[in-house]
């Protein structure tokens, strides 16, 4: 099967707060603090399969084609970054279904709503639409709570998402509790 016919998952991982650090550490240190983290991103997606394939400021867009090792990706970045105290939290959204790449980029549905589910998580939260948490199948030292529906801008129909955080501390525990979001509608 072609890489355009299977499932592809998408996460979206972004500096928590980065415009306040800027205002308040200026413009070079908030340039070394993205680039450490745009480093530090690429270097981990390598190592579960996936590939940084852009970042912007202080954001990255990883793909992958197992949406289990990305989920584990996922959790590896918070904990990695969660661990410095000295670094801003992270917040991510992964969404998994069909996308086209073209003009070296990935284009389509899958990539818009992880990149809308990534932008409704909390700083140090990680949230998993119902068709990541479906694709990935059994996720070890993984727990996902169910957070309810998640109305999303510019989608007729909202979508099924969880939280999700390690169980067990494979790579340490974090030191910091993820907060959820509450679900609602639009207003």
């Amino acid at each position: 099967m072609s890489v355009q016919g299977r499932l592809h998952t998408f996460m979206f991982a972004d500096i928590s707060g980065y415009s306040i650090f800027v205002e308040r550490n200026g413009d070079e240190a908030a340039a070394d603090l993205a680039i450490r983290f745009v480093t530090k991103a690429s270097s981990m997606a390598s190592e579960h399969g996936a590939e940084v394939t852009k970042w912007i400021g202080d954001a990255v867009m990883v793909h992958s084609l197992d949406a289990c090792k990305s989920v584990r990706l996922g959790l590896d970045l918070l904990a990695e970054f969660d661990d410095d105290p000295t670094f801003p939290r992270l917040h991510l959204g992964l969404h998994t279904g069909p996308a086209v790449q073209r003009a070296d980029d990935w284009w389509g549905a899958t990539v818009n709503i992880a990149a809308l589910v990534a932008a409704a998580a909390k700083a140090g939260q990680m949230l998993v639409t119902e068709a990541t948490m479906q694709a990935a199948g059994a996720l070890d030292c993984t727990r996902l709570r169910g957070l309810g529906l998640l109305y999303l801008k510019n989608l007729s129909n909202p979508l099924r998402i969880y939280s999700a955080s390690r169980v067990t501390a494979s790579r340490g525990w974090s030191r910091r509790a993820a907060v959820a979001p509450r679900m609602t509608s639009p207003s």
